[in-house]
């Protein structure tokens, strides 16, 4: 597993406790850094991860340990972040 989880793309991340969301409103990213830059930016995305029910959220809705993986590129990329 990869110990630089703020800035790692990789796959190793995919286990139990994170959360996926994908961005709202129509937008999307074309790249990892637009994700990122607009996720630490607070805008809003869609919860995706079970149960969510598509509702909206922000980085201000998670706490500062929790890891979030955000679908971007018509949810065919993904990053994983720490928030």
């Amino acid at each position: 597993m990869c110990n630089y989880f703020a800035d790692c793309d990789c796959v190793d991340h995919y286990d139990e406790g994170y959360h996926v969301v994908s961005p709202a409103y129509g937008r999307d990213y074309k790249n990892a850094k637009e994700a990122r830059k607009d996720w630490f930016d607070g805008k809003d995305f869609v919860y995706e991860s079970i149960g969510g029910g598509g509702r909206y959220c922000s980085k201000r809705d998670f706490g500062p340990d929790e890891r979030i993986e955000i679908r971007f590129n018509k949810k065919a990329d993904m990053i994983m972040i720490g928030n």
